[in-house]
């Protein structure tokens, strides 16, 4: 097993303090609808706005929690609540709604996971914390809670890093194990 590892701490706490997945990963909906609607830049008539009416969009189209999101300002159409399929006609309110909303996906399997350009390490630390401690930071660092799955792949005959120290293992000098996937779930 691989025994060369590099973790970026760094990379992996800023996205989870800011409690956001790289938009490389959402799924974007455009100027999304809800039966027939636009939908509504508030859950419920006038409260709840914006993020509240977003992951409620995500969760009924069975995604995960809303990442990213655009602020439509009277698009002069009528719009629906998530919350309580009200209706908001623009001839007698300010009605406002979303020019996209980004999902979080509930799963995403990777293949031949790969880490600042190298395939992932097998460890997360140089011959430590091998299996699970990689592939859960590798998920947490793609915006996911955990891993769901994974499987070994010994020897891919390629340089891996470790997601722990950024160490770079040769498999001239190695021996270079990864994953052949992972899957990242919430």
């Amino acid at each position: 097993m691989a025994r060369f590892g590099v973790l970026s701490g760094a990379v992996v706490s800023v996205f989870s303090l800011l409690g956001f997945l790289p938009s490389a990963f959402a799924v974007r909906y455009n100027q999304p609808m809800y039966r027939g609607y636009h939908l509504d830049w508030c859950r419920i008539f006038e409260n709840q706005c914006g993020k509240p009416a977003a992951d409620a969009f995500c969760a009924l189209n069975r995604q995960g929690s809303a990442t990213g999101w655009n602020f439509w300002a009277h698009p002069g159409f009528q719009t629906m609540t998530i919350g309580q399929n009200s209706i908001c006609d623009p001839s007698s309110h300010v009605c406002d709604s979303f020019g996209y909303i980004d999902c979080q996906p509930v799963s995403q399997t990777f293949r031949s996971p790969m880490y600042r350009g190298y395939r992932l390490d097998w460890c997360r630390i140089f011959e430590n914390e091998c299996g699970a401690p990689a592939a859960d930071a590798f998920c947490k660092l793609n915006g996911f809670n955990r891993n769901g799955g994974f499987q070994f792949e010994g020897h891919p005959g390629v340089r891996t890093m470790t997601i722990g120290q950024n160490s770079i293992c040769s498999p001239t000098d190695h021996v270079c194990d990864s994953f052949s996937f992972i899957t990242c779930v919430n």
